[in-house]
């Protein structure tokens, strides 16, 4: 007679669930949501909406032109080395990042040179109404946001997706002291001190962690023989291309703002944006957790594993947001009064409207990685510009008339037809064998 089997104690089991790397994933997603949200709240009551409006613009004024000097081959080498790294070529995956690094300082580097001079004195601050000091102090983030991008990708890469989690949160986490510190000192919060204090940030973080990033390479063999870049360049284009899209979104949403309404009206929508972040944080936990082994299943030609891999981590993702989803849609406004106060207020029907948008993107979220994992990452621009042209067509439409809330319909009519569109693309080209 067989002996039963031993329960294991509640502290193996305790050691058993801090192993996973989901825990820690979602844990640091977590930490980096409250860092986040608990700068943009002391942000709201110690600069007022219109530096929080100047400094939400030169954020995506940066997000955009550090995505032009990337070229996606951050997203490039996530996918090449991933590989690599799976069949134990260590060579291959060394000679990527060697090569696929210098491209992309020097084309950061010229775009970072190429915001200083659009924001000196000539017509695009007067275009869009903007501050021109906060567009200047944005050159940093052109620097930053790429070398963290790529810090990001070798860790995903080398299947550390916890560590990555962490190093993404890392710069909110340095961030909300600093905001604290420089308002304690009696310094004023001005856009450009506020997006300065953020990108210099971003940078220690990188620099912090520079050592455990050196660790993951330390094993791997000397580089082998450069890679085709020229293959490489061309397949980043269409992955610059969706991520330029995405920044633009928001940039133009910002813009719109500032420009039709005014400096304080977008810093509304800037928070707003912000309370997006929560359902984003979490589908884009499960995009970081899936998209190693998502590369791993394709290469092995395994796309029904990838499909049944798909819809575990959407049920995940649906069961986690669908509380901070039906609290943003039932009561915006308290939620904003709570978190950023008073003035914040009328941007609540806004916020209704766009995170029933959010529930439609986290409805097929992994959708994007199972495109550019399976080489069909040229689809993904197309899905970018029709949603991009709603979303313009829409806001220019509903603007005018309806301020903020027409914003607001114009951000979920684009998730809407961004994530049923993509999610058409995939089941077409993505089958199983």
């Amino acid at each position: 007679m067989k002996a039963p089997p031993e329960q294991a104690s509640p502290g193996d089991r305790l050691r058993r669930l801090l192993r996973r790397p989901a825990v820690w994933g979602y844990g640091w997603k977590g930490l980096n949501a409250l860092a986040s949200f608990a700068a943009a709240a002391a942000l709201a009551r110690l600069a007022g909406a219109e530096a929080v409006g100047d400094y939400g613009l030169a954020l995506a004024t940066a997000a955009i032109l550090a995505t032009v000097g990337q070229r996606g081959l951050d997203q490039i080498f996530l996918r090449t080395a991933g590989g690599d790294l799976r069949q134990g070529d260590t060579a291959a995956a060394h000679a990527a990042l060697r090569t696929l690094g210098r491209r992309m300082a020097a084309g950061v580097g010229a775009t970072a040179a190429l915001l200083l001079l659009l924001a000196g004195p000539g017509p695009l601050a007067d275009l869009l109404a903007a501050d021109r000091a906060s567009l200047q102090a944005a050159a940093l983030g052109v620097v930053t946001l790429p070398a963290l991008r790529l810090a990001l990708a070798l860790a995903r890469a080398s299947g550390r997706p916890a560590f990555a989690q962490f190093l993404e949160a890392l710069p909110s986490l340095l961030f909300l002291p600093a905001v604290l510190g420089t308002a304690a000192l009696g310094i004023t919060l001005s856009g450009a001190r506020t997006v300065l204090l953020y990108f210099v940030a971003q940078a220690a973080a990188v620099l912090l962690c520079v050592p455990a990033l050196a660790r993951l390479i330390s094993g791997w063999a000397p580089p082998a023989p450069p890679p085709d870049t020229r293959q490489m360049l061309r397949a980043g284009l269409p992955i610059m291309a969706t991520a330029l899209l995405l920044a633009f979104q928001d940039w133009f949403l910002l813009a719109a703002a500032t420009r039709g309404l005014s400096s304080a009206e977008a810093g509304a929508l800037r928070l707003s944006l912000q309370l997006m972040l929560v359902p984003a944080f979490i589908w884009q936990v499960g995009d970081s957790l899936i998209v190693g082994p998502l590369a791993g299943d394709l290469r092995e030609g395994r796309a029904d594993v990838a499909w049944r891999r798909f819809g575990r981590t959407v049920r995940r993702s649906l069961l986690l947001a669908a509380p901070v989803i039906a609290l943003f849609v039932l009561a915006p406004g308290e939620v904003l009064r709570l978190m950023f106060g008073e003035a914040y207020v009328a941007a609540g029907p806004a916020v209704a409207l766009m995170a029933l948008g959010q529930l439609a993107l986290i409805s097929v979220h992994p959708v994007g990685a199972l495109l550019v994992m399976a080489g069909r990452e040229p689809w993904l621009p197309l899905v970018l510009v029709v949603s991009t042209a709603v979303l313009v067509a829409a806001t220019l439409g509903l603007l005018p008339a309806f301020g903020l809330t027409g914003i607001g319909a114009a951000y979920a009519a684009s998730c809407l037809a961004r994530s049923v569109l993509a999610f058409s693309i995939a089941r077409r080209f993505v089958r199983p064998a």
